[in-house]
């Protein structure tokens, strides 16, 4: 089974994986829209400052791809359901410790986190309207959920105490009037279905499809959130050039 948080065949794979950290917000909105915008400047607001105060401390580490966990609280289909009531929980994984960085994505390669540096990643990105992001950055389906995000994010504490200090400033460093709803989050999927889609996020639910064959064949069930890693340059629009993971938790029917 792949150990490799950011890498996935092409064709659907059994994975497992443990705890991980991550700078998280919660939301409700259209994927693009002025609330997902807003959260998502918020997010590498405070990432970007985290970088900047963790490099003060003697550590370093490399801005992370931004990732998605989606749902629903509807019976109906996501597809039927309108996009201004989709939920969503937003991230970048931190390192399992500061001044690691065999973690993260291939820096230069199809699964670098924005296609450049953490800098070049920030601009256009941390503003408080999301100018700059694409608006259908994160437009593929979610997990028809009727009660909520199963095994959904959860505040900390996560690590050593040090950890949790340098987020404190890394709020106070952002500057961002959302950076208040990022949350230092820890969750666990364990064993999921995942698949590499290439294309734009409208031809995701054709990888889909063979995910839940594959899911259905194993004798598997879903149990969690649909998550997307998003390895290509969220502001990508050459359809040949965009990398997404799709990755399902599940468990035995």
């Amino acid at each position: 089974m792949s150990l490799n948080w950011y890498s996935a065949a092409d064709d659907p794979e059994v994975v497992e994986f443990g705890p991980v950290r991550a700078l998280s917000i919660m939301g409700q909105g259209e994927p693009g829209g002025a609330v997902y915008g807003t959260s998502v400047g918020a997010l590498y607001a405070v990432a970007g400052a985290l970088i900047g105060v963790a490099a003060r401390h003697g550590r370093m580490f490399e801005l992370p791809c931004l990732e998605g966990r989606w749902w629903v609280e509807d019976e109906r289909s996501p597809f039927d359901v309108p996009r201004e009531e989709w939920w969503w929980h937003l991230f970048l994984r931190l390192p399992d410790a500061a001044g690691v960085t065999g973690n993260g994505p291939v820096s230069g390669g199809e699964n670098d986190a924005m296609g450049g540096s953490a800098g070049e990643a920030l601009n256009g990105l941390a503003d408080e309207t999301g100018n700059g992001l694409a608006g259908g950055a994160v437009n593929g389906p979610v997990d028809a959920t009727s009660d909520g995000p199963v095994g959904a994010a959860s505040d900390g504490p996560v690590g050593a105490a040090w950890e949790d200090a340098w987020v404190d400033e890394a709020h106070e460093a952002a500057r961002h009037p959302a950076a208040a709803r990022v949350q230092l989050v820890t969750f666990t999927e364990g064993l999921c279905v995942q698949a590499l889609h290439r294309g734009p996020y409208a031809e995701e639910p054709k990888t889909l499809a063979r995910m839940e064959a594959h899911i259905r064949d194993a004798g598997f069930v879903r149990n969690g959130l649909h998550h997307e890693i998003y390895l290509s340059d969220v502001r990508e629009t050459d359809p040949e050039k965009m990398r997404t993971i799709l990755r399902q938790p599940v468990r035995s029917a």
